[in-house]
């Protein structure tokens, strides 16, 4: 297994230095960056890896050396990923059981941004009628504070 990630390396390392993860299109066709097993990692695929991080993260990434440290990351996880496979480990219970709880969560976390949050737009002129229309809520009357130590001598 480490030879196979030692020889991913290789191929990477002489993939970026031709450039070609800069270049999104070869000759009119999409870049491949890496095959592993029956996975292809392309340039537009890295792009739209990056594009689902937060946007602090993608930023440490927006470099040629950011985005060939994202594709050996991602290298590594298809690497894991494909010997945890064929160790059988993905029909294990105990694993199967994890990761259902983890699509769940996933599931859950889009359902309620598709139906709640997605659905919800406001524009400037409503919250600023909202707002003239409920100042009295927002304001509050003048309050002063005193407070007094006496020292007697």
């Amino acid at each position: 297994m480490l030879s196979r990630l030692h020889t991913i390396s290789v191929l990477l390392s002489i993939c970026l230095s031709t450039n070609t993860l800069a270049s999104a299109d070869i000759n009119g066709k999409e870049a491949i960056l890496a095959r592993i097993g029956d996975e292809v990692i392309t340039a537009q695929t890295l792009e739209v890896r990056l594009s689902h991080l937060p946007r602090d993260i993608r930023e440490q990434y927006s470099t040629i050396h950011g985005k060939k440290k994202f594709l050996e990351e991602l290298l590594r996880i298809y690497v894991f990923s494909q010997e945890a496979k064929a160790m059988g480990m993905d029909t294990d219970l105990e694993f199967k059981n994890k990761a259902d709880e983890i699509i769940n969560a996933i599931l859950s976390h889009g359902y309620v941004k598709k139906m709640v949050f997605d659905p919800i737009t406001i524009d400037d002129s409503e919250v600023m009628t909202y707002y003239e229309n409920n100042k009295n809520n927002y304001m509050e009357d003048a309050q002063i504070e005193t407070s007094m130590i006496q020292i007697s001598m």
